[in-house]
């Protein structure tokens, strides 16, 4: 969606003050149009050029009494006013969706959507900039993803096949596949430049912590290698995932 002035469409006249148009009473605000607004509840609409510009604003709808009439909360002194327009966002691009979709990463630089399903053999890429809409063929029983803005590439995680697979997101295309732990059902990306997480024992200054020994049994030290250059053709990982009964490490300074 897009929230911005191009993006916005006039669904509605609000009726004039005369009319109740505009009122706001004990932080609640009520709109009545002069036609069917179609708005609906936990909907974001645009209320834009009303006498009394305090009611102007962005503005999620909070209760539908009427198809003629809304109402949402903001502060302020009780008063009434009217006349202005509701709009809402038109929608930049609409897909059809599976109901199993999850795992719905966005890259903040190439505005670059990665969906997971898994009941889909592929994961969905949605280009935010010019409404493209194509796949990276997987396997079934993808359930999460992660994206990496600064080497444009995503992680998804499989449940089915406990596997990690690392994709390039400019080429569209499957860079690794490897193992992780049983049954995964998320996946982050650290963007710091570190080659893993393992932490520096006290003596360098930090500690690791681990509140169950299972949680890392195979994790070993190393020292923290900086990037370069991603080079979309390998990947590193330390360790060999969660164990059975397993809760949670923490690294944290001393």
């Amino acid at each position: 969606m897009d929230l911005n002035n191009n993006g916005r469409n006039v669904v509605s006249l609000i009726a004039v003050p005369s009319s109740n148009g505009a009122v706001r009473s004990s932080g609640t605000v009520t709109i009545a149009t002069t036609g069917a607004h179609g708005a609906t509840v936990g909907e974001t609409i645009v209320v834009a050029g009303v006498n009394d510009s305090s009611f102007d604003g962005t503005f999620t709808v909070a209760s539908v009494p009427s198809g003629t009439t809304f109402s949402y909360s903001q502060s302020g002194s009780d008063t009434t006013s009217g006349n202005g327009t509701v709009s809402v966002a038109n929608p930049l691009l609409t897909i059809g969706l599976e109901q199993n979709t999850r795992g719905i990463s966005i890259s903040p630089e190439t505005k670059m959507a990665v969906l997971a399903d898994p009941a889909s053999s592929a994961v969905t890429l949605m280009n935010m900039l010019d409404q493209s809409v194509s796949t990276i063929t997987l396997e079934t029983g993808a359930v999460a993803s992660a994206v990496n803005p600064l080497t444009n590439s995503a992680v998804t995680v499989n449940s089915l096949g406990n596997t990690a697979s690392l994709l390039n997101l400019q080429t569209k295309s499957r860079t690794t596949q490897f193992t992780v732990g049983r049954k995964p059902v998320a996946v982050a990306i650290d963007p710091l430049p570190t080659s893993h997480h393992r932490q520096p024992d006290r003596q360098h200054g930090l500690r690791h912590q681990a509140r169950d020994d299972s949680a890392v049994p195979n994790h070993r030290d190393e020292p923290v290698q900086h990037f370069h250059q991603y080079d979309g053709t390998s990947s590193h990982h330390v360790g060999n995932g969660f164990q059975p009964g397993a809760r949670c490490a923490s690294t944290e300074p001393i």
